[in-house]
């Protein structure tokens, strides 16, 4: 089984962003700490993983002013920028 949750944010400069955590594997748990209506600031904590990490995927509206800085098939480090908010 392979537990996901769904958060909603909207950003006045990235639009409305969907972040789908994927507890895959031995994880399938994903906990959500925020709930409907909250505010959320810049690295505050939305979900996490009961048993260690799974997947996190982030999907922008089209229209998004945001510019991914990543390269294809290169892995990142939990922390690392990988796009710019604005940048289009």
């Amino acid at each position: 089984m392979q537990a996901r949750a769904l958060i909603l944010i909207e950003n006045p400069i990235a639009g409305l962003v969907a972040v789908l955590p994927v507890g895959m594997a031995q994880v399938s748990s994903v906990k959500l700490t925020v709930k409907k209506g909250d505010r959320v600031q810049k690295g505050q904590e939305i979900s996490c993983f009961q048993f260690g990490g799974s997947d996190i995927v982030t999907v922008f509206q089209k229209e998004a002013r945001v510019q991914l800085t990543q390269e294809e098939g290169v892995h990142y480090n939990f922390g690392t920028q990988v796009g710019i908010i604005g940048g289009k």
